[in-house]
């Protein structure tokens, strides 16, 4: 019987050890490992299903790596409002994408008081 590890599991080597790809269980990985794994380990990204991360992945892996919204189809059109307060507050260089009038006052707090030229 094969001792599978868990996704966390794989995060963790693959994270450490990028050349351990060979023998990772790709399976295993759930939409947040993907998320925890691709932002210490860019060059996975072709290897994702995408359609697994949550809104929330997606807010919190473009804080480190904005360039696959584009590259990625990042689903903003599916944003909750706190997807877009977390995201606005480290990466205001997305307001363009979200419809600021959504937001209720806590999250637009958060928003401003860290990007006041929003």
């Amino acid at each position: 019987m094969k001792n599978s590890k868990s996704g966390k599991e794989w995060v963790e080597i693959l994270k450490n050890n990028p050349a351990a790809a060979d023998q990772c269980e790709w399976d295993t990985l759930n939409g947040h490992n993907w998320e925890l794994l691709l932002e210490w380990q860019p060059q996975f990204a072709d290897r994702c299903p995408w359609e697994m991360l949550t809104t929330q992945d997606w807010s919190m892996l473009l804080h480190v790596h904005p360039d696959f919204a584009e590259k990625y189809n990042c689903p903003f059109e599916k944003f909750t409002s706190w997807d877009w307060a977390e995201l606005l507050d480290h990466c205001p260089r997305f307001a363009g994408k979200c419809d600021l009038t959504k937001l209720d006052g806590d999250e637009l707090y958060l928003i401003f008081s860290n990007q006041p030229t929003l």
